[in-house]
């Protein structure tokens, strides 16, 4: 490998590592497994890509940030932050797709185990997987990747799957309008019988405070 695309390479895995860190800001001890580990690729990332020990350490990067609690939202920031990348050498643009794939199947792994409250976010969601893996699958299918073509298309029915099967169970955000300002827990009191989800509608509308939400307002139709 020539010495202008090796830095090249290094300079992506980098700036992936530099990613993943930003996905979590919990503290504590997988927190901790996740930074040392990053700068454990860090610090030999030149003779582990020369190697390919990368592939498996930059695999194990991404296992320890969900683990250490990233986001569906910060592990697609990572996954984005990537895609936004354009190295011109094959070794860092190798670095750069399979980072991609990596987050794609931690965004994934997180949503399995996330709680979603109506079927408007479920719709969303399959909309931003749905354009995830068509460019994955695209980019693989290009590279004539029959394999990580197929385990793509699996992982992508999977998602899609569960997002369907999720819907049917979920209420719909609907708009609910009032002649005037009320504070959340009458709101929640008058929708739902139930002043304990006021949390619900704060978390929804963001008011500036909950004694003062907006005459028009989402609320869950259940």
């Amino acid at each position: 490998m020539r010495n202008t695309l090796l830095k090249e390479a290094v300079s992506v895995l980098g700036s992936v590592l530099d990613a993943l860190r930003a996905s979590i800001t919990a503290t504590g001890e997988d927190a901790a497994d996740l930074h040392y580990a990053i700068g454990d690729l860090s610090a030999s990332a030149s003779a582990r890509l020369i190697s390919g020990a990368a592939a498996d350490d930059l695999s194990n990067c991404f296992d320890l940030a969900t683990a250490a609690g990233a986001t569906l939202d910060t592990m697609r920031t990572v996954r984005e932050t990537v895609q936004d990348m354009s190295p011109s050498g094959k070794p860092g643009l190798i670095v750069q797709t399979f980072s991609v794939r990596l987050a794609l199947v931690q965004e994934a792994a997180i949503l399995f185990a996330s709680t979603l409250s109506s079927r408007d976010e479920v719709e969303s969601l399959q909309d931003r997987f749905n354009t995830a893996f068509e460019a994955a699958e695209n980019t693989a299918a290009d590279a004539m990747e029959t394999e990580t073509y197929r385990t793509l298309v699996e992982l992508h029915a999977a998602v899609t799957r569960f997002l369907s099967t999720l819907s049917y169970t979920l209420p719909r955000i609907v708009k609910v309008t009032y002649p005037k300002s009320f504070p959340a827990l009458t709101l929640a009191q008058r929708l739902y019988q139930d002043a304990g989800r006021a949390s619900e509608l704060i978390a929804e509308n963001k008011p500036m405070h909950p004694a003062f939400m907006p005459a028009a307002l989402r609320a869950l139709s259940e």
